[in-house]
């Protein structure tokens, strides 16, 4: 393969009007703020290592401190609850040994004292540490807080099992191996083997017949129209109103789906695992819902500013180097006849840039893209 003549860099100033002329290392244009991407593909809650857990809008963090460990529980003690900077309350002795954290400051402490009667109590307290109910389940392994953050979920077996802390009524539906809320709370869209089941305040609207038998996550978009669920391997995105499948997209070899959220934009933002030769990473992956696909990987360069890589909806690789506020400074994008993917990106000692990825539309090759500190190709196969 000549890969000069097969691919050719240039620089796109249309390309820069497309992301915007700032970019603040992914986080502004598709990430939220408050959420990261972490090694292993699923979102994490951005929190610095001062604190053991935060809400997911960050607003809300915990210290604590961990005393005797076993295999199947450890001891929490001195809980310290802060809002921003600010310290809320405080519990001396913590009733339990995994601690969940609302985006409006409830706090829900799951006690394993009787794991081997496989039971959990969930013990929920307001922002004010306030017990406000305690309730043991059997079987459980689905936990989580709804997003405005006044109801908190727990799967067992059975049930799913929803409990708002204001009522402090529990309302029991269909069991489950993953659910999601859109964000005003009034869809749930709930995931188990083979099916999708929408539910509107409660009511079950509609289903899906997926074929997957482990589903990893779910997401509902931010019009309530728009169900993506994954497994490992395979993405289906499922639009409400017209009760049908939208598009469908299966990674290749060697990337599996990790976690799926809902963007801005009616974008869909996919967490995928890269796992090969020693190699484990976690890519974002971004879809429309016309099944268009982004994958980005961004790193700090050595002044201070970002090297961004990925690949286009039109499969083109491009490279866009920012300062430190995000402003772009060059971009380059890497065109050729078949569809190019990147998702790896180094940084090398002369100051330039190593892109690896993959070639073809059928039958895949391995891409290597090696360029100078301004984005031209010295070296590709």
């Amino acid at each position: 393969m000549n890969f000069h003549k097969l691919i050719t860099a240039v620089i796109i100033s249309a390309f820069i009007s497309v992301f915007g002329a700032n970019i603040n290392a992914q986080k502004s244009s598709y990430l939220p703020e408050n959420l990261t991407l972490s090694f292993n593909g699923t979102f994490q809650p951005i929190s610095t290592s001062e604190y053991r857990v935060s809400s997911e809008n960050g607003l809300y963090k915990a210290k604590y401190d961990i005393g005797a460990v076993s295999d199947e529980m450890r001891e929490l003690k001195n809980l310290q609850m802060f809002e921003g900077a600010q310290l809320i309350f405080a519990l001396k002795d913590v009733p339990g040994s995994d601690v969940y954290i609302s985006n409006t400051g409830n706090l829900a402490v799951l006690d394993m004292k009787f794991h081997y009667q496989q039971e959990v109590t969930v013990n929920l307290f307001n922002k004010h540490g306030k017990l406000l109910l305690t309730q043991s389940f059997r079987y459980a392994s689905l936990f989580g807080f709804s997003p405005i953050g006044e109801k908190f979920i727990v799967g067992t077996d059975k049930n799913l099992n929803v409990i708002d802390l204001s009522s402090k009524k529990t309302t029991t539906l269909e069991s489950c191996s993953q659910f999601a809320f859109s964000n005003d709370e009034q869809l749930l869209a709930t995931a188990k083997e083979g099916e999708v089941k929408v539910y509107e305040d409660y009511l079950s609207i509609t289903h899906f017949n997926t074929g997957f038998t482990y589903p990893r996550g779910i997401a509902v978009s931010n019009n309530k129209d728009v169900i993506s669920v994954v497994d490992k391997n395979h993405l289906k995105v499922y639009s409400v109103g017209q009760n049908e499948l939208t598009f469908e997209n299966n990674l290749p070899e060697y990337f599996s789906y990790r976690d799926i959220r809902a963007g801005n934009d009616d974008r869909i933002l996919a967490g995928v695992h890269y796992r090969n030769n020693g190699i484990s990473k976690g890519i974002l992956h971004v879809y429309n819902l016309d099944g268009n696909e982004y994958a980005f990987e961004f790193k700090e360069t050595i002044d201070g500013g970002f090297i961004i890589a990925g690949y286009t909806e039109t499969k083109n690789i491009f490279l866009i180097k920012t300062d430190s506020v995000g402003t772009v400074q060059w971009a380059k994008r890497f065109l050729s006849d078949q569809s190019c993917f990147a998702y790896s990106l180094n940084l090398c000692s002369d100051g330039g840039f190593i892109i690896g990825g993959r070639i073809g539309d059928y039958n895949y090759d391995a891409l290597i893209i090696r360029t100078d500190e301004r984005g031209n190709i010295i070296l590709g196969k």
